[in-house]
């Protein structure tokens, strides 16, 4: 018998990546940070997708050896697993704000089930980079950040999996502003139908840790505040806020009845005020995503308007002293000078409060007073309310 030299032992090619549905993967399964998934690129028609497989529940097929009943019981499961997380994905894609990276497709192939998103190119940046911004800049993405998780909380979705690395980042305004993207709702849940388990550590509320350690307790929106408040000190400091060292996370520092400690150099002022209530230990203690909306509306941090212009004190927009002969605000109407209302105003055409002083509907676009609108079903985009462009 011939021995087999270097020569002629060949390398075994490459198995051919799979095809799932219509959708030719790219790149192998990965499960990095994937949680209780596996993820992937792929591709349709020329267009580039992300798509996630989940790994539970797993219904059998036909023929495989396995009892025709243990097949019937695991496809009830699979049945009631599609038709929760489908109404989960349609609340997210109501909710979408063009800062929500929403659900394209979610369906069951073979013997599990695939969610299929748009593919984002985005900057991977650290907490660190982002607390060297200036402070407009990082009040900025804050704003948009928690007018995202609003719209999440208004269709009665709890992301449960807020963390740095489930947002993305983009360059838009020549470059100069950094924009976040909500993504992976893989482990959210409708308020009215929970997750019968949570995951997470660092950002974990304190009452998360308790439900998963037993406790009888309802788990809501304001879990994704606690994750939030976590992050608004991140992004301003480059840090988590401090406690004893002899903890491992902040929900447990909470729960020893320890305190957390804000950097006492957090601007603007008022800010450390609305992440230490973002932070109580009790959720009912803590604002709702609106409420911290609408205190960072009035934190006052933006730089004065260049010369030759005039910077609105309702909307914020800058405005020409050549153009409506000075006096009117060309985006919101309101006069120069005017003062800032409290509140807001509600939509006479969808009944959606507004949080600011502005002509149209953030919801459904009907212009201030007015009983018909554009029939919009989701809120406005970014650039409706910053005056920046959506990614």
């Amino acid at each position: 018998m011939a021995l087999k030299t270097k020569a002629s032992i060949q390398k075994k090619p490459a198995a051919a990546l799979p095809k799932i549905g219509d959708f030719q993967l790219t790149e192998p399964w990965s499960t990095e940070g994937a949680g209780t998934s596996m993820w992937s690129f792929a591709e349709r028609n020329g267009k580039m997708y992300h798509i996630k497989q989940h790994l539970s529940p797993v219904c059998p097929e036909a023929g495989c050896g396995i009892a025709a009943e243990t097949i019937d019981r695991k496809r009830e499961i699979c049945n009631a697993y599609y038709q929760r997380t489908r109404r989960l994905y349609d609340a997210v894609n109501s909710s979408a704000t063009g800062n929500i990276v929403t659900v394209d497709e979610f369906f069951f192939f073979k013997t599990k089930f695939y969610t299929i998103t748009e593919k984002i190119d985005n900057i991977d940046i650290p907490a660190a980079s982002i607390a060297r911004l200036p402070q407009v800049k990082k009040l900025l993405l804050l704003k948009v950040l928690t007018y995202s998780l609003m719209s999440l909380h208004k269709h009665g979705v709890v992301h449960a999996d807020l963390k740095i690395t489930n947002i993305m980042f983009k360059k838009t305004g020549n470059q100069e502003n950094l924009l976040p993207k909500l993504i992976d709702f893989s482990d959210s849940f409708l308020v009215d139908a929970p997750n019968r388990y949570m995951v997470g550590d660092v950002y974990l509320a304190p009452e998360s840790y308790r439900f998963i350690d037993g406790d009888d307790v309802k788990i809501t929106q304001k879990a994704d505040i606690f994750a939030l408040g976590l992050l608004f000190h991140e992004f301003y400091t480059g840090n988590l806020p401090g406690f004893d060292k002899k903890y491992d996370y902040a929900f447990e520092a909470l729960l020893d009845q320890a305190a957390l400690s804000l950097d006492p150099g957090i601007q603007p002022n008022g800010l450390a005020s609305v992440v230490h209530g973002m932070l109580a230990t009790e959720p009912e203690e803590r604002p709702s995503a609106e409420a911290v909306f609408k205190a960072l509306q009035r934190l006052d941090e933006t730089p004065s308007a260049p010369a030759g212009t005039w910077r609105c004190t309702r909307c914020g927009a800058i405005n020409d002293t050549g153009l409506m002969d000075a006096r009117f605000c060309a985006k919101c109407g309101a006069p120069k000078g005017a003062a800032r209302e409290p509140g807001g105003w509600k939509c006479e055409n969808c009944g959606y409060e507004n949080l600011a002083v502005r002509r149209d509907c953030v919801k459904c676009g009907a212009a201030k007073g007015s009983k018909g609108g554009k029939g919009s079903a989701k809120p406005k985009a970014m650039d409706d309310l910053f005056g920046i462009p959506e990614f």
